[in-house]
């Protein structure tokens, strides 16, 4: 029996998405609804539009892509794929594309992006100036050293 005012307690390292053997949660459905109302910010290979129509679930995605630039920021490989991350430069500058996905279209993308990708908040310049945005990046240990093409 459950006492008035009783809550399930929730350690900080689970609501991060990380469980307590150390492997990855994915979000739950409010995450989701969050992180659909906030841009993202795109800057690899889903700046292809064939790519962001099949992978996203939203052929229409697409064509709601605005052109941004991140500055503070590089666009290198992470290591042992042919895929891009972010890591933080004081004089770099990643051209790069905003959209603003239904939450179906973000669940799909997390997907595609894979475990080892996160989305952190970043500040792009977009067509309208400065916006609040988010980014998928993985961890500053699993970032190569040489620039993307």
């Amino acid at each position: 029996m459950r006492r008035a005012g009783w809550r399930r307690r929730t350690s900080p390292a689970r609501t991060r998405g990380i469980d307590r053997r150390g492997g990855f949660t994915p979000p739950g459905p409010s995450a989701l609804r969050r992180s659909a109302l906030t841009p993202v910010f795109l800057y690899g290979t889903l700046l292809d539009r064939r790519i962001l129509a099949r992978r996203s679930g939203d052929p229409g995605l697409p064509r709601a892509m605005r052109p941004a630039v991140l500055n503070g920021f590089r666009r290198v490989v992470f290591r042992g794929t042919p895929y891009p991350t972010l890591v933080p430069s004081p004089h770099g500058q990643v051209e790069g594309a905003l959209i603003r996905p239904a939450a179906s279209a973000v669940a799909a993308l997390r997907r595609y992006e894979g475990a080892c990708y996160r989305l952190i908040p970043i500040r792009v310049h977009g067509p309208r100036g400065p916006v609040l945005a988010r980014a998928w990046v993985v961890p500053r240990r699993m970032a190569g050293e040489r620039d993307w093409p």
